[in-house]
């Protein structure tokens, strides 16, 4: 059993019930410290010995409120998972430039045994096993910061935003779709990060964000060659048409870099933001804005 106090922030009616500090009693493994922010109009009553009533009025009054939820743990995740991404991604490169000159070597007449090209087969097979596990890994982290992201940006009630929350995760995935509703998200949510320190900080003012259209053109550029280079791959008959695709993977594997440094440098500027929504909503006595652990 343990003891939580939850700050339960009152109605703007000046009543007795503005402020007040409730102590419950509640079984829980993981602890949780909620912040209740509450619509207008009175504070439910909340029994005090009944702990069951108690809770329920609790969950209640929070699924009527939108609550930002902390995203500075996926936000760190992701940020180290996009830098080890850059090794690996190199050593994916110079798994390919091995290939490329062990073709070349044969296109120029050299004799190439069974064990070299073995080798080289097993070799690419281990290093494609291994990034193809790191990037599922990754995009699974990157769509659950990238998601709640979003919803901190409808908790906010910003006005401009075209999708609902779950486009975020799920707009990566629609055909032709998915050229564009990302994007548009990631704009989204930085123009109304922005959009919200404005209100709370004079003179804040939302800078440009061409690093985002780099960025996205870049990895839109990347899935195209890579699209093209697994094409070549699976209905390659010569061996001009393997040295073509080796070619090409490494001139992907060189693009994806800075593509990833891009979101990098995305990520930084979003984590960087939300910190600053939170230390402007904790100034904010007229606003509270309540932040939820994970």
């Amino acid at each position: 059993m343990r003891i939580y106090s939850l700050k339960v922030f009152g109605c703007l009616n000046k009543s007795r019930w503005q402020r007040r500090d409730i102590h419950i009693l509640r079984s829980r493994t993981l602890h949780r410290s909620l912040v209740a922010h509450c619509l207008p109009g009175k504070i439910p009553f909340l029994p005090r010995f009944n702990v069951k009533a108690t809770m329920q009025t609790l969950d209640n009054t929070l699924a009527k409120t939108h609550l930002l939820r902390d995203n500075n743990h996926r936000g760190k995740l992701i940020y180290i998972m996009m830098w080890m991404l850059i090794p690996l991604t190199l050593l994916g490169i110079l798994s390919d430039y091995q290939e490329y000159r062990l073709i070349s070597k044969a296109m120029d007449g050299a004799f190439i045994s069974t064990a070299e090209a073995a080798a080289n087969d097993n070799r690419q097979m281990i290093v494609g096993l291994l990034m193809l596990g790191f990037n599922v890994a990754l995009i699974v982290s990157f769509i659950q910061w990238f998601r709640r992201a979003y919803y901190n940006a409808h908790a906010l009630q910003i006005p401009f935003l075209s999708y609902n929350e779950g486009r975020a995760a799920g707009g990566w995935f629609i055909p032709f779709a998915n050229l564009y509703q990302p994007y548009k998200i990631a704009t989204e949510i930085w123009d109304g990060f922005h959009y919200a320190l404005e209100k709370w900080i004079p003179g804040h003012l939302t800078p440009g964000r061409a690093f985002i259209v780099i960025w996205w053109l870049l990895f839109i550029v990347t899935n195209f060659i890579g699209n093209l280079v697994s094409r070549f791959y699976i209905g390659s008959d010569t061996i001009g048409e393997l040295h073509t695709a080796s070619l090409f993977n490494m001139y992907s594997g060189i693009i994806g870099i800075t593509a990833i440094i891009a979101v990098l440098y995305y990520i930084r500027k979003m984590r960087h933001l939300e910190k600053q929504l939170q230390q402007a909503a904790s100034e904010q006595a007229n606003h509270p804005l309540p932040w939820v652990a994970e």
